[in-house]
């Protein structure tokens, strides 16, 4: 991976507490949480342990509805019980 400038966006655009994957290069795997300062700053470990889990439990999610109701339609309830369509 080459070395770069993470992009966040602008922290007064984000809710306090709000995680967000840098945005520079699609293989940056590099997180920031907004703090109360208009700032980003590097996740606790236990943010990063729950940020884990919840991308865990979406892949869980989404797998499970594929098995259900077959690829695409799976994807659709996925999305909805994710809460990602409304």
């Amino acid at each position: 991976m080459s070395e770069h400038e993470h992009e966040w966006g602008e922290p007064a655009d984000f809710p306090i507490g709000t995680a967000m994957m840098c945005t520079a290069q699609t293989d940056c795997t590099e997180w920031a949480v907004r703090d109360t300062g208009q700032r980003w700053r590097a996740p606790t470990p236990t943010e990063l342990t729950s940020l884990v889990m919840h991308m865990m439990e979406a892949i869980v999610i989404a797998q499970t509805m594929q098995i259900i109701h077959g690829r695409e339609r799976g994807m659709v309830r996925a999305r909805q019980a994710l809460g990602y369509d409304r």
